[in-house]
């Protein structure tokens, strides 16, 4: 199923039959087999965050505090900054995740060379194997631009856990895990715990998206806000009229009643 407003051609492509690997190893081993100076590409820094586990629960549905941090962290402890990064491999399983990646980062809208393999959408990847793709080419990149940096993200779920790792063939000065136990739990202290799973009454839209099928519009699926403050979630009937004018028109804060019929949440438009 794809859901709106993205088409087959902007998400993931996984049913694909590729490979890809590469060999790590210390310094210290890398000497001892005499490996050419010139093929060694060296992890600066890497960090690895969460989002706020539950989407419903997050503060809101366009930025990800996560992705940020985890990134800076990376920057930090390869001290360099984000202009000093000349080639980009930013997770593109959809375009929702380029663009929040982008803002958080504070990447130039005009900035377009943000992958080094195509993406997800175009390269593809196995399964969730696309960054050993996104490794193995920012490697070749890398090599032929000596000692420029490399960024590569990841992400999984619903944008939610997130990698960054910082790669150049110039030789590190160090290299230390990043302890990201206060980070995480300040990230988690923004968790969201007024969501119901039974939810009546009048509320808005605060994002949504209408299911499509090989066979046509499916049904609308949206995250609101009951009057009360209450976060929930909720699904449209199949009612093609609804499910197209959801489509041609802006929805997001739109009023909605809700209730509950057959053991499911469903919504209508006021």
């Amino acid at each position: 199923m794809i859901g709106f407003p993205y088409n087959k051609y902007l998400n993931a492509v996984i049913r694909v039959n590729m490979s890809s690997a590469f060999i790590l190893m210390s310094h210290s081993k890398a000497e001892e087999l005499n490996i050419e100076k010139s093929k060694r590409v060296y992890v600066h820094s890497c960090s690895i965050l969460d989002d706020i586990w539950n989407v419903t629960q997050r503060p809101n549905f366009h930025s990800s505090p996560a992705i940020k941090k985890c990134v800076n962290q990376a920057l930090d402890k390869s001290e360099i900054n984000l202009s000093d990064v000349e080639y980009f491999d930013l997770y593109s399983c959809f375009p929702s995740a380029v663009q929040i990646a982008k803002k958080e980062l504070g990447i130039a809208e005009e900035k377009k060379d943000l992958t080094v393999t195509g993406g997800l959408p175009y390269f593809g990847g196995p399964g969730n194997a696309y960054t050993m793709f996104s490794t193995t080419e920012m490697v070749r990149k890398l090599r032929e631009k000596p000692e420029s940096y490399g960024l590569i993200t990841a992400n999984s779920w619903f944008i939610t856990k997130h990698a960054a790792v910082v790669l150049s063939t110039k030789p590190s000065k160090s290299y230390e895990k990043i302890d990201n136990s206060l980070v995480q739990k300040d990230i988690n202290s923004k968790t969201i715990k007024n969501f119901t799973e039974t939810p009546i009454g009048n509320g808005k839209i605060d994002t949504y998206t209408v299911i499509n099928s090989r066979k046509g519009l499916e049904f609308a699926l949206i995250i609101g806000t009951l009057e009360n403050g209450s976060r929930f979630i909720a699904n449209s009937e199949k009612d093609e009229a609804l499910l197209k004018r959801m489509i041609n028109s802006e929805m997001l804060d739109r009023k909605v009643s809700v209730s509950q019929r057959e053991g499911k949440n469903i919504f209508n438009l006021i």
